[in-house]
């Protein structure tokens, strides 16, 4: 998840952008007033995902400078333990985001 925590948000932005252009536009199929429900649960679930990125980014950048040191082992020890926990966050995020968009898609397939 380390290495491609960029791939995978840039997938996050490019069905966000296509959703907007397609999906929650004035002539897509869910226009984005008639379905403010819908469309609201879909920012938020960006926004969450977008926020816990730059978290877990900032996190392995730390981490990753971090490590080069002469840490001691509780400081590495606690380095690692919030790399995990900003990872397990963004993940979640990231699940949160896939079902919110599922469940979109399976309600234009109905």
């Amino acid at each position: 998840m380390d290495a491609s925590l960029a791939d995978a948000h840039r997938l996050v932005e490019e069905v966000c952008s296509c959703a907007k252009q397609s999906v929650f536009c004035s002539h897509g199929q869910m226009n984005a007033s008639t379905f403010q429900r819908e469309y609201r649960a879909f920012e938020k679930a960006r926004a969450e995902e977008n926020g816990a990125c730059e978290v877990y980014s900032d996190a392995l950048g730390r981490y990753q400078r971090r490590r080069v040191k002469d840490l001691c082992f509780a400081e590495s020890d606690s380095d690692k333990l919030a790399l995990v926990t900003r990872r397990s966050d963004y993940i979640s995020k990231l699940l949160a985001f896939h079902a919110n968009t599922s469940a979109i898609l399976d309600e234009l397939s109905e």
